[in-house]
């Protein structure tokens, strides 16, 4: 379902450069837009947020760990990664 990609340094359309990226690709389906409205219309937009982070969460962990330096210690690391909430 999610795809990463990598994208280089490369340069905006008024010179400015843009340093290189991890791109996180999310498709979205109809029924998880529809399955947001189970809950309430007003809550739509907020479910939706929460429904892409826990489905991101393991990607984003796994490019963090992926590419840590070799300095920094892993289980420090995963702890760290555990005590972030997104709100």
């Amino acid at each position: 379902m999610l795809k990463t990609r990598v994208e280089d340094n490369h340069f905006n359309g008024d010179g400015s450069l843009i340093s290189s990226r991890i791109i996180i690709e999310v498709p979205l389906s109809h029924e998880m837009i529809q399955d947001c409205y189970l809950f309430s219309a007003m809550d739509a937009p907020a479910e939706i947020k929460r429904m892409l982070m826990e489905c991101l969460g393991e990607t984003i962990d796994e490019i963090i760990l992926g590419n840590r330096p070799e300095n920094v210690d892993e289980q420090w690391l995963r702890r760290k990664l555990i005590e972030v909430k997104v709100s």
